[in-house]
């Protein structure tokens, strides 16, 4: 009583690792947080706030994801680009729904995908809009 083996140890140590392990698979976020984020973008693209919107998008480099810095001019115009993208199908839709939402674990990262149909009349346009948690911050990393 009281003492332990090194076998008992390692599994108990084992099992811990594990445990751990599938509580990082989950995401941090809930679909509410993920349909805020989206919402806040999208009205940062209406009003074209380009700086604010920057913290919001990010892009791989080598194997980690950046903010856009909208200081660097050559960065900027990568934000204005997709934050008018964005616009333009926020403009030209009556209505948007979303029609799914997908939590992964892909590249040591949380990668979430919301499929957004845009509503013109009877004409429907599907976007697959990509998000990554990155340390704790929920980020637009694609969409097409």
């Amino acid at each position: 009583m009281g003492v332990f083996t090194m076998k008992q140890i390692f599994y108990s140590f084992f099992f811990l690792i594990i445990l751990i392990s599938i509580a990082n698979a989950q995401s941090k976020f809930s679909e509410e947080d993920i349909k805020n984020t989206l919402e806040k973008i999208f009205d940062l693209s209406k009003n074209q706030d380009y700086k604010a919107l920057a913290t919001h998008f990010t892009y791989k480099e080598g194997e980690e994801f950046k903010v856009y810095n909208y200081n660097d001019k050559a960065e900027a115009k990568i934000v204005k680009r997709l934050s008018k993208k964005i616009k333009a199908y926020l403009d030209l839709s009556d209505s948007y729904t979303i029609s799914n939402i997908s939590i992964t674990k892909k590249e040591k990262l949380g990668n979430i995908t919301l499929d957004i149909l845009f509503n013109s009349g009877n004409q429907k346009l599907k976007i697959t809009f990509v998000f990554v948690d990155n340390a704790g911050v929920l980020l637009l990393a694609d969409f097409k």
